[in-house]
């Protein structure tokens, strides 16, 4: 039996990083081209790596995640939404590895689950038909992409065919 991990609270943190300027960043940390934040103060690496693998840097009485503040540090502002790694590393905090994504666009680009048969996203295994489906979300729509694949596989380069052709965005392939 497969125990799937806790479910982490979605937090954009809007109100705490509005009280935080770019100067009083900037003056705290710098950021390294290997993609993490360096103290001011102490020269060293900021943070720790929470439970749920990201890097957390804490400083008056909050805490923030890294790849928020890296995206800060270089774009001169705090994101307005998500910041979603593009390789699903949390820890690879490199600014060419993040971008500011809608909600939607971050949970496309997820990691499986723990309870996916398929070893596929967005494939599974339809009982009543013997065959396994593909799908896509879309613009708030779900498409099924195709209900007669014999083989899982097939039905994941079908769906992958389609985000290519119809240039979904935020899909990882």
């Amino acid at each position: 039996m497969r125990v799937c991990k806790e479910v982490q609270p979605i937090d954009i943190c809007a109100e705490k990083e509005a009280a935080v300027t770019q100067e009083e960043l900037q003056r705290r940390f710098t950021y390294h081209p290997d993609g993490y934040v360096i103290s001011n103060r102490t020269g060293r690496r900021a943070g720790y790596t929470d439970a749920h693998g990201y890097r957390v840097i804490c400083f008056g009485k909050r805490h923030y995640r890294e790849h928020r503040i890296v995206w800060a540090l270089f774009n001169g502002a705090w994101p307005s939404s998500f910041v979603d790694h593009i390789d699903r590393n949390r820890s690879n905090n490199r600014i060419e590895n993040l971008r500011e994504v809608p909600i939607e666009g971050n949970a496309r680009n997820r990691t499986l689950q723990c309870n996916n048969a398929s070893g596929f996203s967005g494939v599974f295994y339809r009982v009543n038909r013997d065959r396994w489906v593909a799908r896509v979300n879309s613009d708030g729509r779900r498409i099924t992409v195709g209900m007669h694949f014999r083989r899982a596989e097939d039905a994941a380069a079908a769906r992958a065919a389609y985000i290519k052709t119809h240039k979904l965005e935020y899909y990882n392939e």
